[in-house]
């Protein structure tokens, strides 16, 4: 998307919600103040903390606090929360929230802001999937950091039983990992289908995140709801490749 007309779009609902505030408040519908004609949403809690409108919530502004955190916008942000907006709301087609939004990509600044103004750090998308997971997945560990501290639990289960260790193990994230078991992450969990992370890791071929896992203490002859190992998992990846972590999986089933 042009970034004019992703900007154009933002100061839009930027200045439809801030003129739905005014007029909350008692503005006549003629004579829109100069702050509402330019779209500057960050005059709100100016105007707020002098007394010039009321924080009536704003309904519907899950669009521009989701766009908000995707363009990594903390003033936008922090005055949509101002203004009193459901920071947990779900997107309405996505069913994503403004805090995974915000974690996927990295967003450390907006995460700090929406865990401050009081946006819940366990809440799941309607796919049921983690902020924590997300940042894991992508290997943010500032951002899992953020979450960790504000009280984020650390094995949330999310699609299919699995936790943010698993979405590490997935893409193998290696530091996001070490973070999380140092954090008290339970290496040894398994999914709906009975696999541990280590099994996850194995089987994509992930022999850092696979070694991460092992030196957190994850268990090399964990069986899955189809009776296979690790080993059987790195055995299907193909120890040809120079990244297999075959050899290491068995170096570990060996001690």
């Amino acid at each position: 998307r042009h970034p004019r007309r992703r900007r154009n779009r933002r100061e839009g609902g930027e200045q439809r919600c801030l003129w739905a505030m005014l007029l909350a408040s008692g503005a006549r519908q003629r004579a829109r103040p100069p702050a509402a004609r330019c779209g500057v949403l960050r005059v709100l809690p100016v105007l707020l903390a002098a007394g010039l409108l009321a924080p009536t919530p704003v309904h519907g502004g899950v669009e521009e606090l989701i766009q908000a955190a995707r363009d990594g916008d903390t003033g936008a942000v922090a005055s949509l929360a101002a203004t009193g907006a459901d920071l947990d709301e779900r997107h309405p087609t996505d069913g994503v929230t403004a805090l995974f939004v915000a974690s996927l990509h990295g967003k450390a600044a907006v995460v700090a802001e929406l865990l401050k103004a009081g946006a819940n750090a366990d809440a799941l998308t309607s796919a049921n999937k983690s902020s924590l997971g997300a940042a894991a997945h992508n290997g943010h560990t500032g951002v899992l950091q953020l979450l960790l501290d504000a009280g984020a639990e650390v094995d949330l289960p999310g699609v299919a039983g699995e936790t943010a260790l698993c979405a590490a193990a997935r893409s193998g994230a290696a530091a996001s990992i070490t973070l999380l078991a140092a954090a008290g992450a339970n290496v040894r969990l398994k999914g709906d289908n009975g696999q541990t992370a280590l099994h996850l890791a194995a089987s994509a071929g992930h022999a850092e995140a696979a070694e991460a896992l092992l030196d957190g203490g994850a268990f090399v002859n964990a069986v899955d709801a189809g009776e296979y190992t690790p080993l059987h998992m790195a055995a299907g990846f193909g120890e040809s490749t120079a990244l297999s972590p075959l050899p290491l999986i068995f170096s570990y089933k060996s001690e």
